[in-house]
């Protein structure tokens, strides 16, 4: 079973979140027009409820925001959000329906109402049908047409993981939280997952550079790419790129701006060649030398799977060097005086 939902105790909130009896006796009984009939799951920036509409008749899912976590001014973005996130309209992500706040005894609370998914998230369905690497590089493709649908309507994910991806009892793959996490910037986001053990393992794990090291402004499309580059890594090798769960949270934002993730090649050698080298550009440090856009690299996987050659290269061996002296001043100063 994947990590990305579970909650440890909280070293800053020994209570961590709540539980989910705990949850289901806080309850509302409505959400806007919509009935409340139980919790679905939760995380640290809120809960999801299953819910009845009433017209039109259907089960919907309500995530209800955490409302600490929401200044006057997240709100306002939060709402003139809530129309474009309702014209997404494509066949990987879940519809929302609506976007709003209620008056809950805790005072106004944003909710978004969307589409109630019927399957299994992404790790958990990748491991129970035992998928090849052939089905696995077929969900990337669906999941990546989603995101890239999504940056041509000028929406960036920037919370990507598998957790935030469901696969329907049909085998399709469903993309949910566009937006929620938009509504915080990279800084707010880290102070989220310092309350939330769980989700500093589901989201720091998949957070691009950029992210992790709180510069709000220089995160875009290609932020991602990296998102998708972690999952696709993870979906393939069974490993995280970094195991940010096991060391203090310091450590893990420098292994993530710094440390290079071992090759997929090193796992199996079946990933040795296109898939290595696609995930690898994937998952660079430097934006810049990421793929332009998702589907770029999107194409590059079909290009792979179509047996025509990729476009990415591997990083050159002076690039590889580079990279290798800045993460070891020392050694290397050490090194060139001995050799004198």
């Amino acid at each position: 079973m994947n990590t990305d939902d579970t909650y440890s105790m909280d070293p800053i909130n020994p209570d961590g979140p709540p539980t989910v009896s705990e949850s289901l006796a806080a309850m509302p009984e409505y959400v806007g027009n919509y009935k409340l009939t139980g919790v679905v799951g939760q995380g640290g920036m809120g809960i999801v409820y299953k819910a009845k509409q009433e017209n039109p008749h259907r089960d919907v899912a309500i995530k209800v925001l955490r409302p600490e976590q929401m200044t006057e001014k997240r709100l306002q973005r939060f709402e003139q959000e809530g129309e474009l996130l309702g014209k997404l309209n494509h066949p990987a992500i879940a519809k929302v329906y609506e976007v709003g706040l209620f008056n809950s005894v805790e005072g106004k609370q944003p909710f978004i109402a969307m589409e109630l998914i019927e399957g299994q998230k992404l790790l958990d369905y990748v491991e129970s049908n035992k998928l090849t690497t052939e089905e696995k590089l077929v969900l990337l493709e669906e999941i990546g047409d989603g995101v890239a649908y999504a940056h041509q309507q000028s929406v960036v994910h920037r919370d990507l993981k598998p957790s935030n991806i469901m696969v329907t009892n049909e085998g399709h793959v469903q993309i949910l939280d566009f937006g929620v996490a938009s509504s915080l910037d990279s800084e707010n986001q880290l102070q989220t997952m310092l309350t939330d053990v769980g989700q500093l393992v589901g989201t720091l794990t998949y957070m691009s550079p950029e992210q992790a090291s709180g510069n709000s402004r220089e995160v875009d499309t290609r932020s991602d790419v990296y998102a998708l580059g972690g999952i696709a890594y993870k979906m393939l090798s069974g490993n995280y790129t970094h195991a940010v769960n096991l060391i203090p949270l310091p450590e893990a934002i420098r292994m993530i701006c710094e440390d290079v993730p071992a090759l997929l090649g090193t796992f199996s050698p079946e990933f040795k060649g296109d898939i290595e080298t696609i995930v690898g550009k994937a998952l660079e440090k430097d934006k810049e030398r990421r793929y332009k856009s998702v589907s770029m690299f999107v194409d590059d996987i079909q290009r792979h799977r179509n047996n025509e050659p990729i476009e990415a290269r591997p990083p050159s061996t002076v690039y590889v060097l580079s990279r290798f002296a800045k993460r070891n001043k020392v050694a290397v100063t050490a090194a060139v005086f001995l050799s004198m």
